[in-house]
């Protein structure tokens, strides 16, 4: 605590030359000004004192016949000293403790966390629209209201908290387990095969199971049944088949396109800069960004403290203009146009961990191509079909 509350007080650590040492001991001390650790060097005298007592030592050492030597000046006093008389530093020193006060009462930077399947960007643009986003202050940010409007907003979300971690706003998120809804899980019905294919996994979750892995089936077959003949009950029992039977299925189908074609032909490009400060946008053009027949790029340099950004940088946005042309595909490109739509199509209708085999012929003409797939892939063929349906 003493060494503490010397360094905050500041003390002075000097030597007496050419006195009488011992009379300006006692005269200190007589006076009642403190000198601490003293040590004799020579024919002076080292010691310490408080900066407040250092003009009291200076004129008992010439009272005495002698003179004071600073050796080393401790403690934050000396420094802030300096300051004051350097108003401009001064200034300057205030005026970035109340910027930087202010700037801590603002949201510098939004993360998202705990997402898998939704696309950060996309959360990120409508937190931006509910008002949480880089430059905004932290008093207007309602979390609890964000929160339940993100809930409300989409749906794979089952839990999320914002977080706020000094000037950073961290949005934590967990994602729901989606089930396909089965349908009203009280009415009785059977679980059947929407395609023919070959069974490779079963899971069934109620309902009394019909067919197995490694059996064959066809469109219509019942996988499992929602009705139980007992020899031993008098009445039947009911239930709601539901269940997954994941089976190896053959796919055909086809795809067209043309060689005529429209594109964009870019014809200018140019760059529209403009000051981002606390959410203000100050733009250092003259004009206006075009809004449409134009590719539009945004990108923010922002100033960085403590390796955090902070709201305030310079926002470049590059426009790309363009004008929509025709053109008439030669073989190669129409060739590799095809093939692209339909490897894109096989991955939307089937998921490309699903594919186990895949054929497909493409064929090029005067007015355009045509493309035959067919697919070996696996996927869940179960059905719930009520039996009231299937009675009618």
């Amino acid at each position: 605590m003493t060494k503490w509350f010397r360094l905050l007080s500041g003390y002075v650590e000097a030597v007496f030359l050419n006195g009488f040492n011992e009379s300006f001991i006692n005269d200190c001390y007589n006076q009642g000004v403190r000198i601490n650790h003293i040590k004799n060097v020579d024919d002076s005298i080292e010691f310490e004192c408080f900066a407040k007592e250092y003009r009291s030592v200076c004129k008992i050492a010439r009272k005495h016949g002698g003179t004071i030597k600073i050796i080393k000046r401790r403690g934050i006093i000396f420094p802030l000293a300096r300051l004051i008389n350097r108003s401009g530093i001064l200034a300057g020193l205030v005026l970035g403790l109340a910027v930087f006060g202010i700037l801590s009462g603002y949201v510098w930077n939004v993360e998202v966390v705990g997402n898998e399947t939704i696309s950060s960007t996309i959360i990120l643009d409508y937190l931006s629209q509910q008002g949480l986003h880089s430059g905004v202050s932290w008093k207007s940010v309602d979390k609890r209201t964000i929160e339940s409007l993100v809930m409300a907003r989409f749906d794979e979300v089952a839990w999320v908290h914002i977080n706020r971690i000094g000037t950073n706003a961290k949005v934590e998120l967990r994602e729901a387990d989606l089930k396909i809804d089965a349908g009203d899980t009280s009415v009785p019905s059977n679980l059947v095969a929407k395609r023919d294919g070959f069974i490779v996994l079963t899971s069934v979750y109620d309902g009394w199971q019909q067919k197995f892995k490694g059996d064959s089936v066809t469109k219509g077959d019942l996988l499992v049944s929602g009705v139980y003949e007992s020899e031993h009950a008098k009445e039947n029992m009911f239930a709601h088949a539901d269940g997954v039977f994941m089976a190896q299925t053959e796919n055909d189908f086809s795809f067209n396109i043309t060689r005529e074609q429209k594109r964009k032909k870019y014809t200018a490009s140019k760059q529209y800069k403009a000051i981002l400060f606390f959410g203000l946008y100050l733009p250092l053009y003259i004009g206006q960004i075009p809004k449409s027949d134009a590719d539009i790029e945004k990108s923010c340099n922002y100033i960085y403290i403590n390796s955090r950004p902070v709201p305030i940088g310079i926002i470049t946005t590059t426009a790309e203009k363009y004008i929509i042309e025709n053109y008439t595909m030669n073989d190669e490109e129409l060739n590799e146009m095809i093939n692209n739509e339909v490897q894109k199509q096989i991955d939307l209708l089937f998921g490309k961990e699903n594919i186990v085999k895949k054929d497909i012929s493409v064929q090029l003409n005067s007015d355009g191509a045509s493309a035959n797939a067919h697919i070996t892939a696996i996927e869940n063929i179960a059905e719930v079909r009520k039996l009231s349906d299937e009675i009618e």
